[in-house]
């Protein structure tokens, strides 16, 4: 099993496969690391990823979908600590 390579909060971009086979990239902040990858597999790590935006938690993302975009900003690491 990898290490996580992201952490909690940083911002990330991540691209999602939609119903109609099409794609959507979104870009959010990691919520929740799952160190030992998800129900499917467990190669690599996998990472929940809440999109502010839409108000949305994107569950079990895979690490080699995420692209690291920065660190949070310390104003928006106080207002996330209290979601999550």
């Amino acid at each position: 099993m990898m290490e996580a390579r992201y952490n909690k909060y940083d911002i990330v971009k991540f691209e999602v496969e939609l119903f109609d086979n099409a794609t959507k990239t979104f870009e959010g902040y990691i919520a929740i690391i799952d160190r030992y990858g998800t129900f499917e597999q467990n190669e690599e790590p996998s990472y929940d990823i809440f999109v502010p935006e839409m108000n949305t938690l994107f569950k079990h993302i895979r690490e080699h979908a995420v692209e690291f975009i920065r660190k949070p900003k310390k104003s928006e690491l106080n207002k996330w600590e209290k979601e999550f």
